[in-house]
């Protein structure tokens, strides 16, 4: 009777201890990518304030990872053309032909993308339109960090 309890709870723990590695994970994605996204509104703020208007459309191009202080955990650089395959679980990438900062999940089995076959997130610069210039083109005014697809981790 007592190796039956022990086991329940046993098995009760290791449940528990795998929701809250999964639950680690995806804060430490979330966070990450919050600081990302500081660091781009850093440096649009710096090209504003250094008269580099012109150069925000550059952004679309950058990789986010370079606006981080030190690269995230896993960080395997970048690469012209990436795919899921070429990632390991919970590490990062930038496909340099989409534009793609690319996460790949570690523990799936709380975490479904809107695109069935995405194993993780993918994120892209997308660069903010303002008011038409004087010559009537619509002019750069700033960029957010965005997912390409939407998810749900829990």
């Amino acid at each position: 009777m007592a190796g039956v309890i022990l086991s329940v709870l046993a098995f009760i723990l290791l449940d528990r201890l795998a929701y809250y590695q999964d639950f680690a994970e995806k804060t430490a994605v979330e966070m990450t990518i919050m600081n990302m996204r500081s660091g781009l509104r850093y440096r649009v703020a710096e090209m504003l304030l250094h008269g580099q208007e012109a150069e925000l459309p550059g952004l679309a191009s950058e990789n986010p990872v370079k606006w981080l202080e030190k690269h995230p955990p896993q960080y395997v650089g970048e690469s012209n053309v990436l795919h899921w395959s070429d990632l390991p679980p919970g590490s990062w990438g930038f496909d340099k032909n989409r534009r793609e900062l690319i996460y790949r999940v570690k523990g799936r089995q709380d975490f479904v993308s809107a695109k069935s076959d995405e194993q993780g997130l993918r994120l892209h610069v997308r660069l903010l339109k303002g008011t038409p210039s004087q010559s009537g083109q619509e002019r750069v005014v700033g960029a957010e960090l965005v997912l390409v697809e939407n998810y749900r981790w829990f």
